[in-house]
Order: C-alpha cells, then sequence, then structure tokens
C-alpha cells in the first residue's frame, strides 16, 4: 500500500507540473502588440499578462490598425519605452477663439487632464515643454489642487506670446512671437489650462484661436501655420512610468509584491518623485547560471523585473514568464519565434 506521504508529494508534483504548463500556456498567448505600439510586460493586454496598474487596452473596434490605451483610460499611447521607463501618449491641444466684440473668448475647449492612470504615470519633465501659441495670448498650467495653501493649486506655470502682425514670426522659433514655451515642474501628474483675457479684436485677421498644450520637445517645432491651428489637433507628449508602490527602494525591497526581487533587475529612483522604475543590471553583472541559455546566446535587454527577460539566439528567442522567481528552473521558459525583443 502506498503510504499518504508519497501519495501527498506525487500530487504535489503532478499539481505543481500541470500549474507550470498551464502558466507557460497563459503567457504565449499574451499579445505582444497593439497596432505599432510593442507591449511588453510589466505591461501587458489581457489579463494576467501585466503587472496591476500597467494594462494596455488595444481598441480593435473601428476595422482600422488597432489603438493602444492606458488602462481604461481615454489617452491613446503611441509608444512604450523600457528602456528609458517612459510611454509617448497623445493629448488633444487646448484652445479658446475670439471675435470682435467679446474681450474673453468666445469658444474655447479647456478641459482639466489626469495622466496618473493607476499611479504609474507622471508627466515627464525633461523632455516635454509647455507651449503657448497666439499672438496678445497669456495663459498659464495649473496642476495639483490642494486646500492647504494660499491657492487652489500647488503647482503654476505659464507663458505669454505677443505679435502686432505675423512678419517677426519666425517658423522653427518659438521666442515669445506668436509662440511661448517653457519648462514644466517635476512629477506633475495632471494639467489645468487657463488663459488671461485680453481683447483679440486687432488680432483676429492672423490669430483668431489662442492655444495652450504640452508637447514632446523634440517633436514640435513651431510655425506661422499655427496660429490657425485645427481645434482637433492633438500633441505628442511623455510620459514617465515606474512601479510606485512604496517611497524609496529600501521599503519596497520588504513588501511581499516587490517588483524588482529578480536577480535581473535593481531598484533605483525614478525621474519624476520617489518611485521604483524596473531597471536592469548591467550585462556584466549578471551571474551566467540565471541564464539558462546557451553559451552562443546574446543578453539584448534586460530591463524587466521578476526575472521577465529576453535572450536571443540564432534560431529564437525565449521569454521567462514574470512569476516564476526561480531562475535555474528551465521548464519555466517557452519559445518565441521571430522575436524581436526589447528595444535598445
Amino acid at each position: 500500500m502506498r503510504r499518504p506521504r508519497e501519495a501527498v508529494l506525487r500530487m504535489l508534483r503532478t499539481l505543481a507540473a500541470a500549474a507550470a504548463t498551464a502558466t507557460n500556456a497563459e503567457t504565449s498567448n499574451c499579445s505582444d502588440k497593439c497596432g505599432q505600439v510593442l507591449v511588453q510586460y510589466p505591461f501587458g493586454i489581457e489579463p494576467g499578462c501585466y503587472r496591476v496598474g500597467f494594462a494596455i487596452t488595444c481598441d480593435r473596434s473601428d476595422g482600422n490598425s488597432p489603438i493602444a490605451f492606458l488602462g481604461t483610460s481615454d489617452i491613446e499611447v503611441t509608444e512604450i519605452s523600457l528602456l528609458h521607463g517612459q510611454s509617448r501618449v497623445k493629448a488633444q491641444v487646448s484652445w479658446e477663439c475670439y471675435n470682435e466684440t467679446a474681450v474673453e473668448s468666445t469658444n474655447s475647449n479647456l478641459p482639466s487632464k489626469s495622466f496618473d492612470v493607476n499611479g504609474v504615470y507622471k508627466i515627464s519633465d525633461d523632455r516635454n515643454k509647455f507651449t503657448l501659441i497666439g499672438c496678445n495670448s497669456m495663459a498659464y498650467l495649473q496642476s495639483q489642487q490642494t486646500a492647504d495653501g494660499p491657492y487652489p493649486y500647488v503647482y503654476y506655470t505659464g507663458c505669454l506670446s505677443y505679435c502686432e502682425d505675423t512678419s517677426k514670426v519666425i517658423n522653427g522659433v518659438c521666442n515669445g512671437i506668436g509662440c511661448c514655451q517653457t519648462s514644466i515642474p517635476s512629477g506633475l501628474s495632471d494639467t489645468s489650462f487657463s488663459f488671461t483675457a485680453y481683447s483679440h479684436r486687432y488680432f483676429l485677421s492672423f490669430s483668431p484661436c489662442s492655444y495652450v498644450f504640452i508637447v514632446d520637445q523634440d517633436y514640435y517645432s513651431f510655425s506661422a501655420t499655427d496660429l490657425t491651428m485645427d481645434t482637433n489637433k492633438s500633441m505628442p507628449l511623455w510620459l514617465d512610468w515606474a512601479v510606485r508602490d512604496a517611497a524609496t527602494c529600501e521599503e519596497a525591497k520588504g513588501s511581499d509584491n516587490y517588483a524588482c526581487r529578480s536577480q535581473n533587475s535593481v531598484c533605483s529612483k525614478a525621474r519624476s518623485g520617489a518611485a521604483l522604475p524596473p531597471t536592469a543590471k548591467p550585462l556584466d553583472d549578471i551571474p551566467k547560471a540565471i541564464v539558462p541559455l546557451d553559451d552562443t546566446s546574446k543578453v539584448l535587454e534586460l530591463q524587466h523585473c521578476r526575472t521577465n527577460f529576453y535572450c536571443s539566439s540564432s534560431s529564437n528567442e525565449r521569454w521567462h514568464h514574470p512569476y516564476h522567481f526561480d531562475d535555474s528552473k528551465e521548464q519555466h521558459y517557452y519559445t518565441r519565434h521571430n522575436c524581436k525583443g526589447s528595444p535598445v
């Protein structure tokens, strides 16, 4: 008669093997693209494929190329960079337009916008600029509401733009003549724009509206034609993303949900406030034993936490499931042919 302890051990082995098989099958069904957007862990589309807070919604409803959105928000994402811990998104331009009699605007679109989807994202202060377009226009950005200060918001910044006509407006130059730009504070997660009311009667023929937005500074170049910009226009901007479960790395290491428990990742402070971006160790720091591939393989990119990384050999690439922490168990790998790996 089989002893009970042996039966229990056999059953546990069977369950463990079944769980590993199911996990691999589940992970192999994770989509890695939405349209042209590469989606890699900690991001994911299907349930079980992403870390909490890093969900991507892939909208395939219109029959055209799929569109990626951050979580369940209406924020369209066009690029996710694991290397820099940033996502490029699109946001509609805010504006107000005028007529000959009204000092203030007769038509406007000034929605407040929160980019802090699931506590993951902050607006990048080193890759974006606050931008104002218009003649005789003044606008400011306000962010982070508070009840403790002398004013309703913690942060304010703004710009003034003026031009008597378009003769001194220079394409590609944002110097306060038709266009004004300034830096934004670090750590912003929401935006609310306001304009100061000036008469635009004199300027209507060449600058009937004022426009304000935060934009990727490497993308936007001012043009005189922007003085009559389409009010439906959207602009790209960068968001810093990070695992923000704790204020410091030391605090995070004591959590059961610590994101960087893999030997292939380290914790470091994020750009926008205290946070935990998934930063990889340099290749030379990684013990060879934890990369279960042949000697000819080359580790392309180790930007993922929880032992989720890409390796390349001459024929294929392998991906480690993020929820297995025992790097020595090769059965937790499965083969993904024609995998491009992380962007370098």
